[in-house]
């Protein structure tokens, strides 16, 4: 069997002085799907006098018009809340204006089966789920949907399988607020703490009103 080896420091490799570590190289991630070529592109994302609700509105019309398409890359290297706040921003734009949803049930709905073969759909999970993070803005959504009791006049039994479900995400995923330094994030923090929903304010139907 082989013996995993694990460098005592994260991102660092041994050398074969035990006692010196060198940083771990980059390493670049690309991939086909239906003939197109796929990349990440590292943060940060933001430009000198972006306005945060807005630029990745600019990043995702740019990628679905180049020859290679360049994903944004999860800010995990930053605890920018504007950096952070862009990011999730851009994925409530993509939401309503790529795939279309305007609704938080019917989103939520074609959330639990999404067509395979769909490229905008695996745009959404390679750009927000690499890493098991979009939960954070399903829990968001899930939220803001009951709460809108007006939006969404949801049946007793659907209600309760939706608190139900927040109610186990906030037992598996509140006890990591309080080790470290969190990544900024759409739940934990408050109602809207990274004040998601002002970036479509102007269009009249939103996926999310703040």
């Amino acid at each position: 069997m082989w013996q995993e080896h694990y460098s005592s420091t994260p991102g660092q490799i041994d050398t074969t002085n035990s006692r010196i570590q060198v940083p771990l190289p980059p390493v670049p991630q690309s991939w086909e799907f239906q003939d197109k070529r796929f990349a990440y592109q590292p943060g940060p994302h933001l430009k000198p006098g972006d306005d945060w609700h807005t630029s990745y509105q600019r990043i995702i019309n740019s990628w679905r018009s180049s020859e290679v398409t360049l994903l944004p890359a999860y800010p995990v290297d930053t605890f920018s809340q504007y950096e952070h706040g862009a990011y999730w921003e851009g994925a409530i734009y993509y939401i309503q204006t790529i795939l279309g949803f305007t609704r938080i049930d019917d989103f939520l709905a074609a959330l639990e089966r999404p067509d395979p073969n769909s490229e905008r759909w695996a745009c959404l999970r390679w750009t927000w789920d690499n890493q098991g993070q979009f939960i954070y803005l399903k829990a968001f959504l899930v939220k803001h949907m009951l709460q809108d009791r007006q939006k969404y006049p949801l049946d007793q039994p659907t209600r309760i399988t939706w608190k139900e479900w927040l109610l186990k995400f906030e037992a598996d995923y509140a006890h990591t607020e309080g080790t470290g330094r969190p990544l900024p994030n759409p739940c934990f923090g408050g109602s809207n703490p990274l004040h998601l929903g002002l970036g479509s304010k102007h269009e009249p139907k939103r996926l999310v009103c703040s």
